[in-house]
């Protein structure tokens, strides 16, 4: 995966904005909607619906929506649109298995970050995945031996792959 660099200032941090995630998802194909759900312990939570080349996954439950207290002057809905953005934005880079990084080129470097394994979880997306579509997971289409093996490059192809092979 893609390591996609924070390109927007506020609240004395930088981040990623939902623009720059868009950008990537053109270029991969990737469409999705988002709405919130709240659930059975009475909070609420962005649930992402993907869309890689035309198919649909099924839906991921992401971040929680946590509403900020308010204090001073500040607008009650404005501060509700920031934290549902916010939750917006760190659910579509959990359930991509995206990360961020400041224009540096030292936290860019090794082909921006795509040759660390990739993780537990998205071991576990993968095998959900391929288990749905009733197929295999062979990491030897990658090149490698295992699963486990997998990089976060070869994450967004196997999420492509298992969808191409599903058709």
């Amino acid at each position: 995966m893609k390591t996609l660099r924070k390109n927007a200032d506020g609240y004395n941090y930088k981040y990623t904005d939902l623009s720059e995630i868009h950008r990537y998802l053109e270029e991969e194909s990737i469409t999705y909607w988002q709405e919130v759900e709240t659930h059975e312990n009475g909070h609420d939570y962005i649930i992402t619906h993907l869309v890689i080349d035309g198919e649909e996954q099924k839906p991921i439950r992401g971040c929680r929506v946590v509403l900020p207290p308010l204090e001073g002057n500040k607008n009650a809905a404005q501060e509700q649109g920031s934290a549902l953005t916010y939750a917006r934005r760190y659910s579509l880079l959990l359930c991509l298995g995206l990360c961020t990084a400041d224009d540096d080129a030292n936290l860019l470097s090794k082909r921006e970050g795509m040759d660390k394994p990739i993780t537990k979880s998205h071991i576990k997306i993968l095998e959900a995945k391929a288990e749905e579509y009733g197929l295999k997971l062979d990491p030897q289409v990658f090149g490698k031996n295992s699963i486990e093996e997998l990089t976060e490059g070869d994450y967004g192809k196997a999420l492509n792959e298992l969808a191409k092979m599903n058709k």
